[in-house]
Parts: structure tokens; sequence; C-alpha cells
């Protein structure tokens, strides 16, 4: 469970996924999709989903952790 996992990975597949790369060698043309692409490198290209939800639920952990930090640990003295 990492923020950072969760970001990069929604980011590169939303990037990526729908991309051709063309390289020509040897007279050939080779065609590789992205999605190959990041399936060599451990990314999931299903999880992009998966991935902003993650990021939807650190969201809200971390706005509910700091309304409870500051409801206890601000004091307004008057």
């Amino acid at each position: 469970m990492s923020i950072f996992h969760y970001g990069f990975e929604a980011l590169i597949v939303n990037e990526v996924t729908y991309l051709t790369l063309i390289d020509h060698k040897y007279g050939l043309d080779i065609e590789v999709p992205g999605a190959s692409i990041l399936s060599a490198f451990g990314f999931d290209t299903l999880a992009f989903w998966n991935d902003v939800i993650g990021l939807a639920i650190f969201s809200g952990a971390f706005i509910i952790i700091a309304y409870i930090a500051m409801h206890f640990l601000l004091v307004e003295k008057r």
C-alpha cells in the first residue's frame, strides 16, 4: 500500500495504454502496443480504477485525520 505506487501506476497506465511504439529496424516496422510495454515493466493495465479508488481512500483518510488533529490540537483562546 503506497500512495506513490497508486498515483504513478494510474498516471502511467492513463498515458501509455493506448499508445503504439513503432520501431524501424533492419528494414522492418515493429509495432509494440503500450499495454505490452507496461506489462513488461510490471504495471497492471486493468488496475486503473483500483488505483483511483485507492488514491481516493488515501485522500479521504488524510482529510479525516487532519480534521481530528485540528479539532483536538488547535485550541482557540479568547
